[in-house]
């Protein structure tokens, strides 16, 4: 889907940018574009899927949100022309501490209402679970020896 909006996306504007000279001058910052790219974009793709597996999704989206201010770190390290100046500079220490507030209430509100949920009736002593009793059969190997026990 990703690819496929990618693909559309540079049909339709490369042939404007090329139109309009855009790409002149381009060749020797090409090491830049590709740091950026890798850095801004492909990690960032596989760490959200990857920490997707092991935070919650709120979170998750806190963090995705820190692209543009990474990004902006990234620029001004990488292109020379871009300069720091108090409001950048203001912008950019105020953006990282909305997000450290907001992943500080992600936490604090998961960490509440886990603990709202660890008292829970089936825990209770005494309490019955409408299935008492299960039986599981371990699967045998392909030659119908027990398992750990193939010949």
């Amino acid at each position: 889907m990703v690819l496929g909006r990618t693909v559309l996306g540079a049909a339709v504007l490369v042939p404007v940018a090329l139109r309009a000279a855009a790409f002149h001058g381009l060749r020797r910052k090409i090491p830049a574009i590709v740091a950026l790219t890798m850095l801004n974009m492909c990690l960032p793709i596989f760490l959200t899927a990857w920490a997707e597996q092991h935070i919650a999704s709120s979170a998750a989206g806190i963090l995705i949100v820190t692209d543009p201010l990474f990004t902006a770190l990234l620029a001004l390290r990488l292109i020379r022309a871009e300069t720091v100046n108090r409001a950048r500079l203001a912008g950019l220490v105020l953006g990282f501490a909305g997000v450290v507030a907001l992943l500080g209430l992600v936490l604090i509100a998961s960490g509440t209402w886990l603990a709202t949920r660890a008292p829970r009736a089936e825990n209770a002593p005494g309490h019955r679970p409408a299935a008492t009793h299960i039986h599981v059969r371990p699967r045998r190997a392909h030659d119908g020896s027990p398992p750990g026990q193939q010949s």
